[in-house]
């Protein structure tokens, strides 16, 4: 059953917004400040009309900046640092929010169930919904807020509201005679409580029943994604699979949607594990093997001619090592 949480118990607020011709410099640096990966975008009211990410400027702008920007991209993924120069020349090439954002923006009121949210995010594919009160943005709810409720970490759920017993004037509660409590004899409590090294063998026990169903269960994922990367290597892309596909992609853009993900695999499929994507690299559709090489080439020679756009990034990084690749097939601005 769903927690009965509303947005306003789970949000993270105030939100950090942007508005549509502020720099995109300036929303990228937010966005790296904050270690955030999106931001609401807000007219002068603050009222949601968008959304920025750290994927609209990878996939975003115009082939003519993609070399600078791919530039840019690399040394803040390596850390490096940056010269004013540079940025000076960025903000001239890379323009301001309005030429990235994804639009219209998909709100919810801060009065709706966590459930709404949770619902929102699985059926758009997106990673975050901005919340509104009386129509302008306070807060901002992510899949990882969703995740945290619904798996019990995330807020207190309230206590029960407990009714008390209302004594009559005339009739005053009498106030209570202490008893005298006995203390069982040593032997007594020996047979009811064991002892203190008994119970801590239980908890060894315990301890060591967990750790071997966790490494059960990491041994098993090991080998369904073994299995899926064998099968993957050797499946081919069949054209009824291509046509569910530009079917979604069609689905998505009538939903005001600028994306959808075409593709997600493990980064194993990568010839060097994923690095080439992490970075970005510019050369890492190189790097693909079986199926996703597959669906790249045949973006290349029959969708990029019409307009459509191909990124790809990690999307989980499980002991901080690159997990599963999603590639997504873009049609927006």
């Amino acid at each position: 059953m769903a927690p009965h949480f509303l947005l306003s118990d789970c949000m993270t607020s105030p939100a950090i917004v942007v508005h549509p011709d502020d720099p995109a410099r300036r929303a990228a640096q937010l966005m790296l400040a904050h270690k955030i990966s999106g931001l609401p975008v807000v007219d002068a009211d603050g009222r949601p009309i968008g959304m920025v990410s750290e994927w609209d400027f990878v996939t975003g702008a115009g082939e003519k900046r993609e070399s600078r920007r791919d530039d840019w991209l690399r040394m803040l993924s390596e850390g490096q640092s940056i010269s004013e120069d540079y940025l000076t020349a960025l903000d001239r090439d890379l323009g301001v929010v309005r030429q990235f954002m994804a639009s219209p923006a998909i709100s919810l009121d801060d009065a709706s169930p966590i459930a709404e949210a949770a619902r929102l995010i699985g059926e758009r594919r997106i990673q975050r919904v901005p919340v509104t009160r009386n129509g302008r943005v306070v807060g901002v709810v992510t899949r990882a807020d969703v995740l945290r409720v619904f798996s019990g970490f995330g807020v207190a759920a309230p206590e029960p509201a407990v009714t008390m017993p209302i004594a009559r004037a005339t009739e005053p509660s009498p106030i209570p005679i202490p008893e005298t409590v006995a203390i069982p004899a040593p032997e007594v409590a020996a047979s009811l409580f064991s002892s203190a090294q008994a119970l801590r063998a239980s908890v060894g026990d315990f301890e060591r029943r967990r750790d071997d169903e966790r490494r059960s269960a990491a041994q098993s994922l090991r080998s369904e994604r073994e299995a899926l990367v064998r099968q993957l290597l050797n499946e081919g892309l069949s054209d009824a699979e291509w046509a569910g596909l530009a079917s979604e992609a069609k689905s998505a853009a009538a939903n005001g949607l600028t994306q959808c993900v075409v593709q997600r695999f493990p980064a194993a499929l990568c010839v060097d594990g994923g690095r080439a994507i992490n970075v970005p690299e510019p050369d890492w559709p190189q790097t693909l093997r079986g199926k996703p090489s597959l669906f790249y080439a045949r973006w290349r020679d029959e969708l990029r001619p019409l307009g459509f756009r191909l990124g790809a990034r990690i999307v989980t990084f499980p002991d901080g090592l690159p997990g599963d690749v999603e590639m997504t097939l873009v049609w927006g601005r």
